[in-house]
């Protein structure tokens, strides 16, 4: 339980963040051209699922491991709250990780042209990140069709 709670602190905090963030971005809208303004609106869209992925661990977390959440079907406003167990979870979670590295790879590339002429090693950084991206990818469509194999052989029996 303390360790739920800790998350929920971290989310606090995280918010905090990303509302100073927000302020960065909105006193500076006038001076950004498109582009510097799409990385931005990635790098609120990268917190937001950042977010997202805390409170699936709380709430995922906690009714698998602490108490199930006596939530009745017509105030279910997630489909997949009370119904997903520990599996189903870290499929949900590294969906969510595949999402959050999409849209860094995407501000990298957005951002090439920094990269490449600020960092001497700009290319290897980007192939290290499309190497990662490419396994997390690989991770989660494996994890999702050993959860769907699963599933599949639970039925059988």
């Amino acid at each position: 339980m303390p360790f739920f709670m800790v998350l929920v602190l971290g989310l606090v905090a995280y918010f905090v963040h990303y509302c100073l963030f927000f302020l960065s971005f909105v006193s500076q809208i006038t001076t950004m051209d498109s582009g510097e303004t799409l990385v931005a609106l990635l790098g609120l869209v990268d917190k937001v699922l950042i977010a997202s992925l805390v409170i699936m661990v709380i709430i995922g977390g906690y009714e698998s491991t602490v108490s199930k959440l006596n939530i009745q079907e017509e105030d279910r406003k997630v489909s997949w709250l009370g119904k997903l167990d520990s599996t189903g979870i870290k499929v949900k979670l590294a969906l969510a990780i595949v999402a959050i590295c999409s849209v860094h790879l995407l501000r990298i590339f957005m951002n090439i042209d920094v990269i490449l002429t600020a960092h001497s090693n700009g290319t290897t950084e980007i192939f290290w990140t499309i190497m990662v991206h490419i396994t997390v990818v690989l991770s989660a469509v494996l994890m999702a069709t050993m959860e769907n194999i699963n599933k599949r052989n639970n039925k059988d029996h």
